[in-house]
C-alpha cells in the first residue's frame, strides 16, 4: 500500500524534533529481581530499590519533558506490567500538572503482576529500556 497525498512525513511528534535526545539501557535480572549486568556506557544507571520489582533510572542530569518511555522485556520474564513512578527528570509540567521538587534525572520504574501487586521479573530475564527526553530545563 502505497502513501496517500494526506499523508505526512515525518510523522507529527519527536520525529526530527528539535533538541531531542534518546536513551537506550539495557538490564540483565537475577535472583530476586537484582540487576546482575547492565550497560556500562549507555549514560544511565539503574539501581534495585528495596521494594519487590522497583527500580531507580538514572539519567545523567534534568531534562525538558519526556517524548517517551518504554520498557521491553525478553528471555523467561514471566508476567509482569511496567509502571512509572515518581518523576524527577522533566522540568515543565504537563498542563494542569506540577513538576516535582528536586529535578536530579531520576525516575522509578515499578514492575506489577496482572492483579496489579509489585513482582520481581523473573531469573534471567531481560529489560531494555528506550527513554527519549527534549532537551532544556
Amino acid at each position: 500500500m502505497g502513501a496517500s497525498s494526506t499523508d505526512k512525513w515525518p510523522v507529527s511528534g519527536f520525529v526530527n524534533r528539535k533538541g531531542v535526545q534518546f536513551f537506550t539501557h539495557r538490564m540483565l535480572i537475577g535472583a530476586s529481581g537484582a540487576i546482575t549486568g547492565q550497560d556500562a556506557d549507555s549514560r544511565v544507571v539503574a539501581t534495585k530499590q528495596g521494594t519487590a520489582g522497583q527500580y531507580k533510572i538514572q539519567l545523567p542530569r534534568g531534562y525538558k519533558r519526556f517524548v517517551c518511555k518504554e520498557v521491553d522485556f525478553t528471555g523467561n520474564t514471566g508476567s509482569v506490567v511496567p509502571d512509572w513512578l515518581t518523576d524527577q527528570v522533566t522540568s515543565v509540567a504537563i498542563p494542569g500538572g506540577t513538576v516535582a521538587g528536586t529535578i536530579d534525572g531520576s525516575i522509578f520504574l515499578q514492575l506489577r503482576n496482572s492483579a496489579g501487586a509489585a513482582t520481581d521479573l523473573a531469573s534471567t530475564g531481560t529489560m531494555t529500556l528506550l527513554i527519549g527526553v527534549e532537551n532544556g530545563v
